[in-house]
């Protein structure tokens, strides 16, 4: 990729990729981004060293648009520039989110269980071990459980699996806005979404954020 690197972050307690970026070039990072032909998105690759990961990054332009703006080459390196208190405050944030998924979902296995023998001697005549599948509530403290945690919110990480960021202009928004998408064991089917405005982690939100909400706030 073109361009130099920043120094990643000072980070205690989290693994660091190789630095891929950054500085505020907005030649060098669109350089960077691999945009659809005809279109106004595109992707790149992103570390972002306080998760210690490495993550696919969509760009999405305003219609009217042909290039990225400042705000938005500043929301690219805000993901990049992510600090460890920046990870601590995204833990807090999918510990608590989790938290409220226990509280308010019910979570099940799956379990086979025999059927009853029949009564009678006649349908015993009949009968065949047959087995049934019922849905089993799973305890709060259960290992199984997608919201359980051993080591509390140090076991938050463990419970998610990084799919990958963006940056929206096409909002048109006073605040700046990042994303960063994840599937975490509690809502492992819809995933979550962590917004980091004006630089700094601020919720966990569904997938579809309406950030014009969030700009309000």
């Amino acid at each position: 990729m073109g361009g130099h690197n920043l120094n990643a972050p000072n980070l205690e307690g989290g693994p660091v990729t190789t630095n891929v970026l950054l500085n505020d070039s907005s030649y060098q990072i669109e350089a960077a981004i691999v945009w659809e032909p005809g279109g106004n998105s595109g992707e790149m690759d992103l570390d972002i060293p306080a998760l210690g990961v490495r993550l696919q990054l969509a760009v999405g332009l305003r219609e009217d648009s042909d290039s990225i703006t400042d705000s938005g080459i500043q929301s690219i390196n805000d993901l990049y520039l992510l600090t460890a208190d920046d990870r601590s405050r995204i833990v807090d944030l999918l510990y608590d989110d989790a938290l409220h998924a226990r509280q308010q979902v019910g979570f099940h296995r799956t379990i086979k269980v025999e059927r009853p023998k029949p009564t009678t001697w006649f349908k015993r005549l009949l009968w065949r071990p047959e087995t049934e599948t019922r849905f089993e509530p799973i305890p709060h403290d259960d290992p199984a459980h997608p919201c359980f945690m051993k080591e509390g919110r140090a076991s938050v990480l463990e419970k998610v699996t990084w799919l990958g960021a963006r940056v929206e202009e096409f909002w048109d928004t006073q605040h700046r806005f990042a994303v960063i998408d994840c599937r975490p064991a509690w809502e492992d089917e819809h995933g979550r979404t962590i917004v980091i405005r004006d630089g700094l982690p601020y919720v966990v939100a569904d997938y579809q954020v309406d950030f014009w909400t969030l700009d309000d706030a």
